[in-house]
């Protein structure tokens, strides 16, 4: 069969275009989509014996432009300077699908995970709770003999029939403390000073300043706890309200820069992300050396505090790198410092961990994940694609050099495709009627033509200026 090839930025029904046996078989051999879990090594066998202690720490609406040297983020850099830095790490446009790709190493489209669950009845979702019978990164720590505590955002809704509070401990969470369901802003809530807490079950409003009431909570488990332990620490820093945090926790205010038209929002933004650094390095120094570090964030710039020199259209919720490209770094005993531009997926981490400590993975668990571990080492990651979405509106699959991106409008899809080396800001898109352009393009349709296919859009179509960007902010997530 004979196809003609879209031309840059034509609409093309990929829904609809006629997906063949050769499309499906070139894709999986270009992207790898597989990852070879037949192949994961084991050991351990649920000891416990010179396991490490593990800590995660998930910042809230970071990319590389709003950490050091761009912000005051000392505490940050000196675990960069100690660990191994992943460059080309990427996440999702929003926290709740960074959230699920974290937590179960799946994509989220394969479970019908669009946008955020709802934790509050009275919202309502579309989107359903996720499984308990998933497998997750705290049931697999806590079959190797880990205890398991979960500190901030959920970010992942409630219980089908049962007590939302128990949400996270049905997916392996021994403790869940100073928990946030999701933004701040809502539950009956504010902002940092007045949230919706929850604390191993129980529900209360907080006054206490969430960054550090975060922070406070994980350190006092960590001491009062013995034995293996992971510790998954979500900040809602430096999501919105933005404000000014508690003086003490600001080493050097931002100075504001008022060429940007967003800069008194960006002041408070930095001085966010430096109170974010700060109980940080307190919680690094309970830790201690000793323990394997994880540090990333779970989607890029917020479009209402981006840089004077960043596009607010190419922030979070789009799948521009402004929007997924984040920080990574892991640090410990065991992992060389230095750095990689080895592509990385959030949706690798939890079974990266796992296999750090020589925990069992069950073959079937985290199934769209490529881990780049053995028991006590760091291996360099061999994925060859990384894959996102944002919230049933934008698709994208990206190599180390090109980015195909596809955005709805009704029921078709446009194409842009994008050279990242040559045009890292993604301002010229690319022919696709030459032969390797038009490869690409056939591999992302037969991705979406697989299990992360996107179902129809329901309502209207989103607004679009000329260049085929969003014409406003969204809701924040």
């Amino acid at each position: 069969m004979t196809e003609r090839r879209a031309s840059a930025g034509e609409a093309c029904d990929l829904r609809h275009a006629p997906i063949e046996r050769r499309d499906v078989l070139r894709a999986g051999a270009w992207l790898a989509l597989g990852p070879a879990l037949s192949a994961r090594r084991r050991s351990g066998h649920g000891s416990t014996e010179g396991q490490p202690n593990v800590l995660v720490v998930i910042g809230g609406d970071l990319g590389w432009r709003d950490v050091a040297p761009h912000v005051h983020t000392p505490n940050l850099a000196l675990l960069m300077k100690r660990g191994r830095v992943h460059r080309n790490a990427f996440v999702y446009p929003t926290g709740p699908l960074t959230s699920y790709a974290f937590l179960f190493g799946r994509y989220p489209r394969r479970d019908g995970i669009v946008e955020s669950p709802s934790y509050y009845e009275e919202e309502g979702s579309r989107v359903p709770n996720p499984s308990p019978a998933l497998e997750s990164l705290p049931k697999v720590m806590k079959r190797a003999g880990y205890a398991t505590g979960l500190f901030g955002k959920w970010n992942l809704g409630g219980v089908d029939g049962g007590e939302r509070a128990r949400a996270p401990a049905l997916h392996g969470y021994d403790t869940w403390r100073a928990g946030v369901p999701g933004i701040l802003s809502r539950g009956g809530g504010s902002g940092y000073t007045d949230w919706f807490r929850v604390d191993d079950g129980v529900e209360s409003m907080s006054t206490e300043y969430q960054t550090s009431a975060l922070g406070a909570a994980c350190e006092d488990w960590w001491k009062a706890t013995s034995g293996p332990k992971l510790a998954v620490c979500a900040f809602a820093a430096a999501h919105a309200p933005f404000h000014e945090p508690p003086a003490e926790l600001v080493r050097e205010p931002p100075t504001p820069i008022k060429r940007s038209p967003r800069w008194p929002a960006r002041v408070q933004y930095e001085a966010m992300v430096q109170s974010l650094d700060t109980v940080l390095g307190r919680m690094l120094a309970r830790v201690g050396e000793d323990t394997l570090v994880l540090f990333f964030t779970d989607n890029g710039t917020p479009i209402q505090a981006a840089a004077f020199d960043q596009n607010p259209r190419r922030v979070k919720h789009s799948t521009f790198d402004g929007g997924i490209h984040v920080p990574l770094v892991i640090a410990g005993p065991g992992v060389a410092a230095g750095e990689t531009n080895a592509l990385v997926s959030c949706v690798d981490l939890a079974p990266t961990l796992a296999r750090f400590v020589g925990a069992d993975l069950p073959p079937e668990a985290f199934p769209d994940a490529q881990p780049f571990a053995t028991p006590g080492a760091l291996e360099t990651s061999r994925r060859k694609f990384v894959y996102a979405d944002a919230n049933d509106e934008e698709y994208m699959v990206r190599t180390k050099t090109h980015k195909l991106r596809l955005v709805r409008e009704e029921r078709r899809l446009v194409q842009e495709l994008y050279h990242m080396r040559h045009d890292p800001d993604e301002d010229h898109p690319m022919a696709l009627d030459d032969e390797l352009n038009a490869a690409l393009g056939d591999e992302l349709r037969a991705l979406l033509a697989g299990a992360v296919d996107p179902p129809p859009r329901d309502g209207p179509a989103r607004t679009e200026d000329e260049s085929g960007e969003r014409a406003g902010p969204r809701d924040d997530d």
